[in-house]
């Protein structure tokens, strides 16, 4: 029992001596905190400008500056700076960053840190690239999007001092991204093809040099004379392919490929010497393709690195006519019951013994869905085709007027009359995002839209284009004209150099 009080009494005094008042003596030293603002820091800067950033210090403890140390860089690692202001000439890629300040106090080693978000853009960051003819010759135009609206710059290679000078007439300009992630802007590629010229240009600065040429890319003996007739560009699960048809032959690959100028597609499997003459057109997605004998007047397909003709009995293809346009909207699909996406061609035919025109619509590679006679007001002088790529709806062009025709209907209705204007392009601009189900509002109207180019003889060329674009209302409502720009050429070729 002794014990037991003992031990309490010990425990108390303990209590007691821990609950006392601390009569030790301590010094604090007061830390100094920093808050960093960089409120004057611009959202967006042009590649070649001066970045120019003073960052707001606000300290707890005034101190020297000199105390501090200073480092300007961006996401990517790359240092820019380390003064305490920013001036820096922008020489990296366009595209989305971060900017980032950190200052360091000198004898703590504490340091702090702030970002902001920074777009380095260009005057050709974004928008539609126009090839004109003018004279016989070529002309790149382009409306460059920034800042909610369109900047038009006429001869835009000139504008931005490229090296490249067309030649030839204009055959087409083609804009793909080279695979891989869609939100990579610089893995990009524009083709520009004349009929004496095949090339890319830069993606960011539409810069040139002579290893841009398309005949760089391919291996093989390679003809000095080496003129395409036309180029097919597709992209599929993010994968790029390309096809060029060149001295009557269709060369084909991914563009992870070589292009081996010797190793061509249209050729009989019996007969490797061969080369099956093919139409100027085909219709493509990926290693989707079909194109069109123009001897034996037949559509062929492409498998086992080959054209093999389509199987008239098993998929109802039609034979014996005479192809006169073929093409397919990119991103224009059907899903059968699994979910797999099917890419929509089309076909406009035309009987050679009748003069009776047809309409074709097909799955690239696979079975037609379509396939009707057309009986539509002046159809034989139609010079320019596109088709919807949401509602059943064919357009055509007859001199400066533009017709719907409803292929479920099989009617066709006036929906422009451009008086002395005379149409030269009929197009739904391609979005290769949108295959991706792309978050870009603005792309997903847009590639539903028609794009109209005319020009107007009477007047001076070089100047005497226009491009429009409508929007097309179901049940044959009159087109709704959502844009329009004046001062092209004669417009031959539309694409449009996306973002993401």
């Amino acid at each position: 029992m002794k014990k037991h009080i003992y031990h309490c009494l010990i425990f108390f005094c303990m209590v007691l001596v821990s609950c006392s008042k601390d009569l030790g003596h301590y010094n604090y030293n007061q830390i100094n905190e920093v808050s960093i603002s960089l409120s004057n820091a611009p959202s967006s800067v042009f590649l070649g400008d001066t970045l120019r950033v003073s960052p707001e210090l606000t300290e707890t403890i005034n101190s020297n500056l000199q105390n501090y140390s200073f480092r300007w860089a961006l996401n990517t690692g790359e240092d820019l700076s380390t003064e305490q202001n920013l001036n820096y000439k922008v020489t990296q890629s366009p595209g989305n960053y971060e900017l980032e300040f950190y200052l360091t106090d000198k004898t703590t080693g504490v340091t702090w840190q702030q970002r902001e978000a920074l777009l380095i853009n260009t005057s050709i960051y974004e928008g539609y690239l126009i090839l004109n003819e003018v004279n016989g010759s070529s002309r790149l135009d382009m409306l460059s999007y920034r800042d909610g609206g369109f900047v038009q710059y006429t001869d835009v290679l000139g504008q931005v001092g490229s090296e490249l000078k067309l030649t030839g007439a204009p055959i087409k300009v083609a804009s793909l991204r080279n695979g891989g992630n869609k939100k990579d802007n610089a893995n990009y590629n524009i083709y520009i093809l004349t009929d004496q010229l095949a090339t890319r240009i830069s993606p960011e600065t539409f810069g040139w040099t002579s290893q841009l040429e398309l005949r760089n890319r391919f291996l093989g003996s390679v003809p000095t004379d080496f003129r395409p007739k036309n180029l097919f560009v597709s992209e599929m699960d993010n994968f790029p392919f390309f096809g060029v048809l060149v001295d009557g032959k269709f060369i084909y690959a991914n563009l992870y490929s070589p292009f081996v100028y010797s190793l061509y597609a249209n050729y009989y499997p019996d007969d490797p010497a061969s080369v099956i003459p093919i139409a100027n057109k085909a219709a493509m997605v990926g290693e989707s393709i079909t194109v069109y004998d123009t001897v034996k007047r037949v559509f062929m397909s492409y498998s086992n690195k080959t054209f093999q003709p389509i199987n008239s009995a098993v998929y109802s293809y039609p034979e014996g006519k005479i192809l006169v346009d073929l093409f397919n909207n990119n991103y224009s699909f059907d899903s059968d019951a699994n979910g797999y996406r099917k890419s929509i061609a089309y076909a406009i035919l035309k009987d050679p013994s009748t003069g009776v025109y047809s309409l074709l619509r097909f799955y690239i590679g696979q079975e037609t869905n379509y396939y009707e006679t057309i009986n539509a007001t002046d159809f034989d002088q139609a010079t320019c085709f596109a088709a919807s790529p949401e509602l059943s709806y064919l357009f055509y062009a007859v001199g400066g007027k533009v017709y719907e025709y409803d292929m479920s209907l099989k009617t066709a209705k006036l929906m422009l009359d451009m008086g002395e204007e005379r149409v030269s392009l009929l197009s739904f601009v391609p979005f290769y995002q949108n295959m991706d189900g792309s978050s870009n509002q603005n792309y997903s109207d847009w590639g539903k839209w028609l794009t109209v180019g005319t020009y107007n003889p009477s007047k001076p060329e070089g100047s005497n284009g226009s491009l429009r674009t409508y929007q097309v209302p179901p049940v044959n409502q009159p087109l709704v004209k959502k844009q329009e720009w004046t001062g092209f050429g004669k417009i031959v070729s539309v694409s449009y150099r996306e973002r993401s």
